[in-house]
Protein backbone atom coordinates (compact mmCIF):
# COMPACT_ATOMS: atom_id res chain seq x y z
CA UNK A 1 0.00 0.00 0.00
CA UNK A 2 1.01 3.45 -0.74
CA UNK A 3 1.50 5.98 1.33
CA UNK A 4 -1.21 8.73 2.05
CA UNK A 5 1.96 11.47 0.17
CA UNK A 6 2.71 8.60 -2.58
CA UNK A 7 -0.54 8.64 -3.54
CA UNK A 8 -1.05 12.62 -3.34
CA UNK A 9 1.49 12.32 -6.04
CA UNK A 10 -0.18 9.51 -7.97
CA UNK A 11 -2.95 11.23 -8.55
CA UNK A 12 -1.18 14.65 -9.33
CA UNK A 13 0.51 12.60 -12.03
CA UNK A 14 -2.51 10.80 -13.52
CA UNK A 15 -4.18 14.37 -13.67
CA UNK A 16 -1.42 15.29 -15.95
CA UNK A 17 -1.49 12.81 -18.12
CA UNK A 18 -5.22 12.57 -19.04
CA UNK A 19 -4.67 16.68 -19.60
CA UNK A 20 -6.75 17.98 -16.53
CA UNK A 21 -3.60 19.78 -15.78
CA UNK A 22 -0.68 21.69 -17.77
CA UNK A 23 2.64 20.23 -17.55
CA UNK A 24 3.98 24.19 -15.80
CA UNK A 25 1.19 23.05 -13.05
CA UNK A 26 2.76 19.45 -12.74
CA UNK A 27 6.11 20.51 -12.66
CA UNK A 28 5.30 23.23 -9.80
CA UNK A 29 3.27 21.36 -7.54
CA UNK A 30 4.81 18.19 -8.03
CA UNK A 31 8.21 19.63 -6.94
CA UNK A 32 7.16 21.68 -4.17
CA UNK A 33 5.29 18.57 -2.85
CA UNK A 34 8.27 16.21 -3.44
CA UNK A 35 10.68 18.31 -1.57
CA UNK A 36 8.72 19.31 1.10
CA UNK A 37 11.33 18.10 4.41
CA UNK A 38 7.87 17.30 6.08
CA UNK A 39 7.57 14.63 3.39
CA UNK A 40 8.55 10.90 4.07
CA UNK A 41 8.45 8.43 1.99
CA UNK A 42 9.43 4.91 1.68
CA UNK A 43 12.48 4.18 0.29
CA UNK A 44 11.13 2.69 -2.68
CA UNK A 45 8.45 4.95 -3.17
CA UNK A 46 10.89 7.80 -2.86
CA UNK A 47 13.72 5.63 -5.16
CA UNK A 48 10.62 5.91 -7.81
CA UNK A 49 9.54 9.60 -7.15
CA UNK A 50 13.27 10.47 -7.35
CA UNK A 51 13.15 9.57 -10.90
CA UNK A 52 10.04 11.46 -11.61
CA UNK A 53 11.32 14.42 -9.94
CA UNK A 54 14.74 14.07 -12.60
CA UNK A 55 12.69 13.94 -15.29
CA UNK A 56 10.74 17.33 -14.40
CA UNK A 57 13.74 19.04 -13.80
CA UNK A 58 15.13 17.55 -17.11
CA UNK A 59 12.20 18.59 -18.92
CA UNK A 60 12.82 21.38 -21.49
CA UNK A 61 9.78 22.83 -24.06
CA UNK A 62 12.07 24.85 -26.26
CA UNK A 63 13.73 22.43 -28.94
CA UNK A 64 16.62 24.37 -29.48
CA UNK A 65 17.63 23.91 -25.70
CA UNK A 66 16.79 20.40 -25.83
CA UNK A 67 19.03 19.94 -28.66
CA UNK A 68 21.81 21.69 -27.19
CA UNK A 69 21.77 19.27 -23.82
CA UNK A 70 21.49 15.66 -24.33
CA UNK A 71 19.54 15.18 -20.75
CA UNK A 72 16.65 17.08 -21.85
CA UNK A 73 13.66 15.80 -22.79
CA UNK A 74 10.23 17.10 -24.30
CA UNK A 75 7.06 16.73 -23.19
CA UNK A 76 5.94 13.25 -24.53
CA UNK A 77 9.26 12.08 -23.44
CA UNK A 78 8.37 12.99 -20.19
CA UNK A 79 5.11 11.58 -20.59
CA UNK A 80 6.52 8.07 -21.25
CA UNK A 81 8.54 8.20 -18.14
CA UNK A 82 6.01 9.51 -15.82
CA UNK A 83 3.58 6.37 -17.21
CA UNK A 84 6.30 3.75 -16.37
CA UNK A 85 6.97 5.25 -12.89
CA UNK A 86 3.68 5.01 -12.55
CA UNK A 87 3.27 1.28 -13.39
CA UNK A 88 6.27 0.63 -10.94
CA UNK A 89 4.19 2.32 -7.80
CA UNK A 90 1.02 0.31 -8.93
CA UNK A 91 2.97 -2.85 -8.74
CA UNK A 92 3.73 -1.95 -5.15
CA UNK A 93 0.12 -1.59 -4.11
Amino acid sequence: MLTKDTQYLVNLCQYYLSGKISVENFSKEFEMFYIDDARDFPDIEHYILDDIFDDIDNYEPIKEERDAEPNYIDENELKIRVQEALQKLERLK
